[in-house]
């Protein structure tokens, strides 16, 4: 598949600038209400579900392989992250939340093998999500459940790796500054005091595809994903 070189202005400084005041406004909100944080952390692995590829001419060349017989066969990119956030509870319902929800993914992408030739895209990522959070505890055990808009800045470039005979690797710009979408999920643990040992789960939805340099033209992959994850969070009082 024919694709060229990035020639575009590096993006670069105006996700810096958005990122800048996306955690400036959350710092800003937590700090407005808090007498209470709850922050914490957890490793995150990444599963696709639902993903859909975008780019029209590998979905050409797809269509044409199936119709001559040929084997395809298209598998989401597994990967790994870290989620930080900070869940301020309301003041006079504590059972409610604003939760400030930062999370780095180190793999958005895609494989697609026709018979013995395989292309893979991928990308980085940040993702920052305003979340309201339900919360409730029964003894021991703690949970919640959240929902909120999803804003995700891909970084640096998209890589691509095409195998067949011998194997090419390239980098491509990504135009996608920001893309906006909806994060919902719950969590599950247990209490130990002022610390809760938690597992965790959310979907991710992008409402827009993600655009790259490509000479199929912009959008290659419109990203919804499963995200799991097991950490801890530590309240604290002021």
């Amino acid at each position: 598949m024919a694709i060229k070189e990035n020639k575009f202005e590096n993006l670069l400084p105006e996700r810096a600038k958005l990122l800048l005041v996306f955690a400036a406004f959350f710092l800003l909100n937590m700090n407005v209400f808090a007498t209470k944080i709850v922050a914490g952390a957890a490793p995150l692995f990444v599963s696709g579900l639902g993903t859909e590829i975008k780019d029209s001419q590998l979905n050409a060349e797809v269509s044409v392989a199936e119709k001559n017989g040929f084997n395809t066969e298209m598998k989401v990119c597994g990967s790994f992250g870290v989620n930080v956030f900070a869940l301020c509870p309301l003041p006079f319902f504590e059972k409610i939340g604003i939760q400030a929800d930062f999370s780095y993914l180190n793999a958005n992408g895609f494989t697609q093998k026709i018979d013995s030739v395989s292309y893979k895209y991928s990308y980085k990522s940040i993702e920052l999500a305003p979340l309201v959070v339900y919360s409730d505890r029964c003894k021991l055990f703690v949970w919640n459940c959240f929902l909120g808009p999803n804003f995700s800045f891909p970084l640096g470039s998209l890589d691509y790796e095409f195998s067949f005979v011998s194997d090419e690797k390239k980098s491509f710009g990504i135009k996608t500054v920001c893309s906006a979408g909806i994060s919902a999920g719950a969590t599950a643990g247990i209490s130990l005091g002022k610390t809760d040992i938690f597992a965790s789960a959310r979907y991710i939805c992008d409402f827009q595809p993600v655009a790259a340099d490509l000479d199929s033209g912009s959008d290659f992959m419109l990203r919804r994903c499963l995200v799991f994850g097991l950490g801890a969070r530590y309240l604290f009082s002021f």
